[in-house]
């Protein structure tokens, strides 16, 4: 719920701001509707993710299978949170071979996980000067993909609990 309210606060802040306001310069106006905008665009993720976890645990998800080249996931990943590094003044390292891999999955559940992956790895990484490396490589014909991040890394005993429904590692890292 925590992390649903966050968009909604902002959301709702930048509305009222605009609404007690009606003489805003124009640019500033923009600004703040382009906050909004990005904050509602944010929050419609969250939800589906909380559905598409519903659909998981019903057994009732849909995989579409198609045939999925990872490199070119990666690459969309990156060019999807291209402005959340550099609003975070974090680097990306992306490693892969031309052409990546391509395998049989679900492109829209890749793309996901690659999302989240990047978008965690920001969160912990060192507000300024940090770097995440994503590598992808082709093992003897099972395809590997790394997200490494030079923050705090996971506390060994939160290690198992990262993986439990709704919880967190410890405090570390921004959020």
């Amino acid at each position: 719920s925590h992390e649903l309210r966050t968009p909604l606060t902002s959301i709702r802040a930048f509305t009222e701001i605009l609404r007690d306001n009606p003489d805003l310069p124009p640019a500033e106006r923009a600004g703040y509707l382009e906050i909004m905008a990005t904050e509602t665009e944010r929050l419609t993720r969250m939800v589906n993710q909380v559905l598409d976890l519903a659909r998981l645990e019903s057994g009732n998800a849909e995989w579409r299978l198609t045939q999925v080249d990872l490199g070119s996931a990666i690459d969309e990943a990156a060019t999807a949170t291209a402005q959340l590094f550099t609003d975070n003044r974090v680097t990306l390292d992306v490693d892969r071979a031309d052409p990546g891999p391509v395998v049989e999955a679900d492109r829209d559940g890749v793309m996901q996980v690659l999302l989240n992956l990047l978008s965690n790895a920001v969160k912990v990484s060192p507000p300024t000067g940090g770097t995440v490396r994503i590598r992808l490589r082709d093992d003897d014909g099972v395809a590997r993909i790394d997200v490494a991040d030079d923050g705090p890394g996971v506390p060994p005993p939160d290690r198992e609990l990262i993986f439990d429904r709704f919880r967190q590692g410890g405090a570390g890292g921004r959020t």
